[in-house]
C-alpha cells in the first residue's frame, strides 16, 4: 500500500504535467493561428501563478 506523501506527490507531478501540457498545447494553437495571444498569455499567466503560487502549497 502506498503512503499518502507518494499520493500526494503523484498528484502533484500530475498537475505539473498536465499546466505543461496546457501551455504548450495553447502555444501550438497559438503558432497555427486557432488563438490569438492575448489567450495564449492569460493561459500562461494563468499556469505560472499556479505553478509558483498554489502547487508548492498543495499537500
Amino acid at each position: 500500500m502506498r503512503s499518502l506523501e507518494e499520493v500526494c506527490m503523484n498528484r502533484k507531478k500530475t498537475l505539473a504535467i498536465a499546466s505543461a501540457v496546457t501551455v504548450v498545447a495553447t502555444f501550438l494553437l497559438f503558432l497555427f493561428g486557432q488563438v490569438n495571444y492575448v489567450v495564449f498569455l492569460a493561459v500562461a499567466a494563468l499556469n505560472a501563478f499556479f505553478a509558483y503560487k498554489i502547487l508548492p502549497k498543495m499537500k
